[in-house]
């Protein structure tokens, strides 16, 4: 299911909003008077040092 969020081609509604090189995963939905988004937006993990 992750796979196709990510294969989403409508991305000018929440993944428009994020920094270039941050993935995300989403899914929209549009009725005559409501547009829907949801998305996963994944943050980059910081190597630990020490």
């Amino acid at each position: 299911m992750l796979e196709l969020l990510k294969a989403q081609h409508v991305t000018y509604k929440i993944p428009a909003g994020v920094p270039s090189g941050v993935q995300t995963a989403n899914k929209t939905g549009e009725l005559t008077d409501v547009e829907n988004d949801a998305a996963i937006i994944y943050a980059a993990m910081e190597q630990a040092t020490g």
